[in-house]
Formats: structure tokens, C-alpha cells, sequence
């Protein structure tokens, strides 16, 4: 590769023949206009040379001139066809090493294109430098084309034959497979994500943060998840998803038994045990209550909200984490999980720990921190194990396997190295259980492995909904967020050189991560809101991201871009104003558990009304309106989880009901194939019996034995119950939802008249 006069010939034989390390050192020492780059392996006869003087070659910076490949064997003709579609629909090239051929280049043009990663020559070099010839054109702007491709066709006295052999021959599937790897590792890092460090920003309006404003700026928005999660936690647990798992924790609590859990005396084996052990920690130092059952969910959210933003400014810059936590805390859906008792903010806050402290552990180069960050991975993934199963791994090992495989500076030894440290943490912490679970109780594995994972992902026996469930589903529960979605697709998926030039790798491993996420439970069969909670940290940064690129970046300088930027929180602003005040309304006028008195209420609009001020003023700056427009989606996000699903929660809770309704404790309390998980919070001085549905005529036998009995069931059983008693019983719907009175109906005859009113009546 190297011109030697007016006229290029071959290297060998010529006597200035160089060495250099790299192609920026060949860049450097380049004498002439022009430079030419060749395939290695092959050697050229002088008619190829001569092609090199026509006007058409010269007439462009860049010039590909290539023959057809020969013909693979069998065994290799799927691999051959992989790479050459690869090159094709993701470099946007048609020569590469099974079509060798000449690039000749213009040596400035080459200069601007940055080769020094391409440090060692290689059969796929030719086609790297090709590919970053041709992305770095964006055709929307200039219509000039750098490159150009051309088709030699197969000529008799056009032949190109290998160093080494006599006839072309084809290369080997190890090499192919090589080839595919570094062909995506190459795409991923040079072209669809190709900036090396964290998004800088251009614009003269970016304002310089001190260290001060950094930790003030945290520390407010680390506060507004505190205030958004850890208030009015006291609200009735919903049934039957929060009753039951605050009903582990109390049996875990009354028992002793920390290593299995059971539920009315028989094993349960559906979840892990790790949300019952911290929910039972919380009962035993604060006591038994709604709020303390909830305060797991509650602190797991906000470490995740500490995550993202203390580890997410080490990935994509303090800006972009600031803005993307943000994002984050004013989704309601978040929020809302963030304040109720399952499993799945817990299994979200292992899952984003493991999955940015991974990334983190790549950006390092000392061995030892990087060992040690990569350890915390495997140790936050083994907790998320015991806290939801096998699932966490599935979720993370993917991610974690992406991020390892497109850093250009690890070899096969340090991946190797990495995974280790990741997979025996994970081991370690979250496979000892199960091992003991599966000893005491042998249907464990097959309960919980099998039924519970295989057979709910396959064919769902319960909740299950379409395929595109979660694209609408996410739009919702992210929302007032996911008004940015549209915006974070641009930014990612646009080819044009403004956006690719602020993309960087770990945007890519947090843009393909929440992607798998999202594709891995759309799979399943069995599908619930809450499945996705793992992706929205990701999702939340990437939004970040976008944002400030919005502010800050190179394309925000046209004027009529930046007045439609500048319009958009405004419209934001705007319309979360009016969903706001619609909301309360509708709480002031439904619900009577508002907590607000006058004077609340008072403030409450004061605040709404200055912010959208704020927010919707000519004069306002950008940071300014978008502080404004988050602020006012904070306060929506405060209303729904702390005002509204609060009073959902008052109604229709049935043991809050029961207790509230001054039912007589001595009428007995029957519940007919439903559980009364948690009863024990609301009514411990009464006792409460639990018949399956199944067991009818031990139903019969207890109303037999009463005048009346509350009875909480379904209007299918009731159905039943007054089938199977001919007539002889009183249905006396209630106020309480699934809640009746029955009653005898020999039992109001021979009561006076005032005691049968009095029966019939309540």
C-alpha cells in the first residue's frame, strides 16, 4: 500500500518500501495526492494497476473497485452469505474480503476520517476504511457523494489470485466468523454509535456546572424521590397481590421458619424469599402496619433513583443523568410500584445496579476495580434472583454480554476474566436457596422452575394478553415521560451525522438493553404492567440523553428548530396543568380521603400556577421551561400516588370496609374461595374462616350452624350457596364489594318484628 510515482505498482520488488505501525503513520508519510489500499492476501497483475488512471477514478474521493467473489463451499456458503449481508445492510459497502479489490483514496479526505483504531492491517480493514469513507457523508445535507462503488465484472485477464496459492481459495470458517464478530463490534462502535467519550455539549448557552451546583442538583432531585415515595404509605394494601406478600412476611415473622415460605400452612413456592425476609425485618423493627410493608419497595426505589443517577453520570454525563433520574421519578407507573408490595421494584433496583455497575467495570482500566465493580454486579444479580427467580439473569446476562463484546480494548482473556468475575458472584449469592428449598421440599423445582417460569412463559395459565401489550402499556405507566419517547427514537435511530456524531457505545448498550427487556416479556405469554419496571432506569437515562442533546447540541443552533424546542416544554407544561387540575377535582369530588384541607389545596394551585408561569413566559430560558414542565409533572406524579390510588385503596379494600362498617363481631366472617391475606392488620380481635370453593357442603354445614354470617365471595359462589340451600337463605347484598349478608330464613321468622326489620335492613 503505497504510491511509488505518476504510476501505482506493486509493492513487491520496490525499493522504498516502508513499515509503519499504523494507517495514520501511512497517512503521515503519504507523498502524493492519492493513496491506495489493496487486500493483502492477494497479489494483482499490472492490468489492475492501469485501471487506476482512468478520469472516473479520479474524479472522487474515494473509489471502490471490486470483482465478484468466487464461489464458496457448502459448507461455509451460510457464514459467506451472513458477512456479505452484514457488510451490505449495516455498513452500507459491497467490497470486502470475499470481493478483494483497490480502494484509492484522496490522502486529505482519509486524514479527516480518524483510522487510528485501525492500528493492525487486517483482511477486514479495507472495508473498515470504506465504511467510515461512507458514514462520514450525511447525503440529507450535501448531495455530493465521497464514495462510490464500481462493478469490474469478471474478466479472463482479471483475475485476482491469492499470495499463497495458486487458484482463488476460499477462507475458512474460523476466519469467517471472525470477521462476522469484528464486522458487528466495528458497526456498533464506528458507526452506529460513534462518539468515545460522554456527550459534550457545543452550544454557547451550555452552562458550566460547579461542583456545588452538581451536589445541590443531586441532592434536590434525590429529595423529590424521597418526598414522592416515602409519603402516605399508610392507605389499605390492595388485594390480592399486597395482602399476600405482606402475608409472607407475617407468617415468616410469626414462625421463625426464614427458609421456606408458607401461606396457610402449606409451602409456597411461587416467588423467591427475599421480599418476604426484608417486608418481615421491617415488621419486626417498625411493627405490622400498610406503611411498613410497603417500605422495601420503597427504599429499593429509591437506590434505584441513586443508581441511575451517581452511576448513570459515569456513562452518559451528569446532565443527562440529572435530566434522565428526573425523567425517572415523575413516571407515575415508577412510582406507583415504587409503593406497593410485590417483587418487582426490588427485582428493577438488582437488575439496573447489576446492569450499570457492569458498564461502569468496562470504563475502567485498572484489573483490580474493575474486578471488584464487576464482583458487585454478579452480587446485585444474585440478589435479584432471590428476589424473583432465574429472570434476573435472563435480563441481565445479555446486556452485560452486548457491553463486554463491543469494547474494542478488551482481548479474549480479559472477557473471559469478566465474565468469571460476573457469573461466580451470582452464583454464590442466589443458588444456595433454591438448592435448600429443593432439598426440604422436592416439588419446589418443578412448582417453581417449571410451572411458575417455563410453562407461564410458554402458554399462560393467567394474565394473558397479545403481543403488543407493552406497547401500549409502556406509553402509559411512563407517562408524563414517555411524551420524550418519540424524541429518544430520533436521536437513536436517525443516520444523520448531528445525532450519530452524540451517540456513544454505552448508549447503545442501554438503548439494545431496554429493548430486550421490553421483546423478552412481549414473548411471554403471561404479561402484567409491572414485568417491565427493569427497563425503565435505561429508558429514563436514554431520555436524559435526549434531552440534553435537545439543549446542548449542534442542532439546536437553527432557528427553527430551536423555537419548536423552545415550544415543547411549554406545551408540556401546559397540558400536565390541566391533567392536574382535572385530577384533583375528580379526588375532591369522589373521594373524601383527600388530605389536603383548605389551606393545601390553597398552596397546592399557588404552586401550579407559578410554575406554569414560569414555564410558558417568552423570556424563559430552556432550562428554565424544562425545570418548570418537570416540576409540574412531579406534582401530577405526587397527586396520582399519594392522593389517588390512596383513596383507591380506602375503597376497595374489603377488610378496611369490614372494619369501618361496625359490623357486629359476634356475626361470623366466612370467606368462600377467597383468601384474607394480611386480616390480621385490621382485624385481629375477630376471627375469620376460610372455606374453598370446592368445599360447599362444609359451607352449608357453617351457615347451619348460625343465624348469619358475613360472607365474602364471588356472585358465582353466592349463586351456588342459595342453589344448594333451596330457597332457605336471605341474600343481603352489601355496600362492601363481594361482601353479603345471609341469612335464615327460619331464623326471621321466629324473631320479633323489630329483629327481623333490623336483620333485613342490614
Amino acid at each position: 500500500m503505497r504510491p511509488s510515482g505518476p504510476r501505482i505498482t506493486p509493492l513487491s520488488g520496490s525499493p522504498n518500501l516502508q513499515h509503519v505501525p499504523d494507517y495514520q503513520s501511512a497517512l503521515h508519510k503519504a507523498k502524493f495526492a492519492k493513496i491506495v489500499f489493496a487486500d493483502p492476501a492477494y497479489r494483482f497483475q499490472s492490468e489492475h494497476w492501469d485501471l487506476l488512471e482512468s478520469d472516473s477514478v479520479k474524479s472522487y474521493p474515494v473509489r471502490s473497485l471490486a470483482l465478484a467473489s468466487p464461489k464458496p463451499p457448502a459448507s461455509r456458503r451460510l457464514l459467506a452469505w451472513t458477512f456479505a449481508f452484514l457488510a451490505w445492510f449495516l455498513l452500507r459497502v459491497k467490497k470486502h474480503r470475499l470481493r478483494p479489490g483497490i480502494i484509492v483514496a484522496q490522502t486529505d479526505f482519509l486524514k479527516t476520517l480518524g483510522l487510528d483504531r485501525a492500528s493492525s492491517q487486517t483482511a477486514d480493514t479495507p472495508m473498515w476504511i470504506l465504511a467510515l469513507a461512507r458514514w462520514s457523508h450525511d447525503s440529507r445535507i450535501n448531495e455530493t457523494q465521497p464514495v462510490t462503488e464500481c462493478e469490474l465484472g469478471v474478466r479472463s485477464n482479471l483475475k485476482w489470485t491469492r499470495q499463497d496459492s495458486g487458484p482463488p481459495n476460499f477462507p475458512r470458517s474460523r476466519s469467517l466468523r471472525k470477521s462476522i464478530s469484528s464486522l458487528l463490534r466495528f458497526w456498533f462502535t464506528r458507526i452506529a454509535f460513534p462518539a468515545r467519550e460522554k456527550f459534550k455539549p457545543v452550544h454557547p448557552a451550555a452552562p458550566v456546572l460547579s461542583r456545588r451546583t452538581r451536589f445541590a442538583l443531586s441532592a434536590l432531585v434525590i429529595l423529590s424521590a424521597c418526598i414522592l415515595v416515602l409519603t402516605n404509605r399508610g392507605y389499605p394494601l390492595f388485594e390480592p397481590d399486597e395482602a399476600r406478600n405482606a402475608q409472607l412476611a407475617l407468617n415468616v415473622a410469626e414462625s421463625g421458619n426464614w427458609l421456606s415460605l408458607n401461606l396457610y400452612g402449606n409451602p409456597y413456592t411461587d416467588k423467591p424469599p427475599l421480599m418476604a425476609w426484608l417486608t418481615a425485618c421491617c415488621h419486626w423493627m417498625f411493627g405490622a402496619s400498610e406503611a411498613t410493608s410497603r417500605l422495601p419497595s420503597a427504599i429499593a426505589a429509591i437506590v434505584t433513583v441513586c443508581l441511575t443517577l451517581l452511576v448513570g453520570r459515569r456513562l452518559v454525563g451528569f446532565r443527562s443523568a440529572l435530566a434522565g433520574t428526573a425523567a425517572l421519578i415523575v413516571s407515575w407507573g415508577f412510582v406507583f410500584q415504587a409503593r406497593f408490595v410485590t417483587m418487582d421494584m426490588l427485582l428493577g433496583c438488582c437488575t439496573t445496579a447489576a446492569i450499570l455497575l457492569g458498564m461502569l467495570a468496562l470504563r475502567r482500566s485498572a484489573s483490580t476495580k474493575r474486578t471488584l465493580i464487576m464482583a458487585l454486579a454478579g452480587v446485585a444479580t444474585g440478589l435479584g434472583i432471590m428476589a424473583k427467580g432465574p429472570v434476573a439473569v435472563v435480563i441481565v446476562m445479555p446486556i452485560l454480554a452486548l457491553a463486554i463484546f463491543v469494547r474494542e480494548q478488551l482481548d479474549r482473556r480479559e472477557r473471559k476474566s469478566l465474565v468469571l468475575c460476573w457469573l461466580v458472584p451470582t452464583v454464590v449469592v442466589g443458588l444456595p436457596w433454591f438448592i435448600i428449598a429443593t432439598i426440604q421440599n422436592p416439588a419446589f423445582a418443578y412448582d417453581f422452575v417449571w410451572k411458575h417460569h417455563v410453562v407461564r412463559f410458554s402458554d399462560a395459565f393467567i394474565h394473558k394478553e397479545p403481543f403488543w401489550y407493552y406497547g401500549v402499556v409502556l406509553w402509559i405507566i411512563m407517562f408524563p415521560t414517555s411524551i420524550v419517547l418519540p424524541r429518544v427514537f430520533q436521536f437513536l435511530a436517525s443516520p444523520r451525522q448531528k445525532f450519530r456524531a452524540g451517540r456513544t457505545p454505552e448508549h447503545g448498550v442501554l438503548a439494545l438493553g431496554a429493548l430486550w427487556i421490553v421483546a423478552f416479556f412481549s414473548m411471554s405469554e403471561c404479561k402484567l404492567p409491572a414485568y417491565i419496571l427493569p427497563a425503565f432506569p435505561l429508558m429514563a437515562l436514554l431520555c436524559g440523553v435526549a434531552i440534553e442533546h435537545w439543549l446542548f447540541g449542534i442542532g439546536i443552533n437553527n432557528k427553527q428548530k430551536r423555537r419548536s424546542f423552545h415550544r415543547l416544554p411549554k406545551r408540556i407544561a401546559i397540558g400536565m396543568s390541566l391533567m392536574t387540575a382535572t385530577l384533583a377535582g375528580v379526588i375532591l369530588y369522589r373521594f373524601t380521603e383527600f388530605r389536603f384541607g383548605n389551606i393545601g389545596i390553597a398552596i397546592f394551585a399557588l404552586l401550579i400556577t407559578g410554575l406554569l408561569f414560569i414555564a410558558v413566559r417568552r423570556s424563559a430560558r430552556p432550562a428554565s421551561a424544562w425545570a418548570a414542565a418537570a416540576a409540574i409533572c412531579a406534582m401530577f406524579a405526587f397527586l396520582v400516588n399519594n392522593q389517588f390510588v390512596p383513596s383507591l385503596g380506602f375503597k376497595r379494600s374489603i377488610l378496611y370496609s369490614i372494619k369501618q362498617s361496625g359490623i357486629d363481631a359476634d356475626t361470623p366472617l366466612v370467606y368462600f374461595g377467597r383468601d384474607s391475606h394480611a386480616h390480621a392488620m385490621y382485624l385481629a380481635d375477630r376471627d375469620v374462616v376460610h372455606v374453598k370453593e370446592e368445599n360447599i357442603d362444609e359451607m352449608n354445614t357453617l351457615l347451619g350452624g348460625c343465624d348469619s354470617a358475613i360472607v365474602v365471595a364471588s356472585d358465582q359462589n353466592i349463586h351456588r350457596l342459595e342453589e344448594a340451600n333451596s330457597g332457605s337463605l336471605v341474600v343481603k347484598p352489601q355496600r362492601i364489594r363481594h361482601t353479603f349478608l345471609l341469612l335464615h330464613r327460619d331464623s326471621i321468622r321466629t324473631a320479633s318484628p323489630e329483629q327481623a326489620d333490623a336483620s333485613i335492613q342490614r
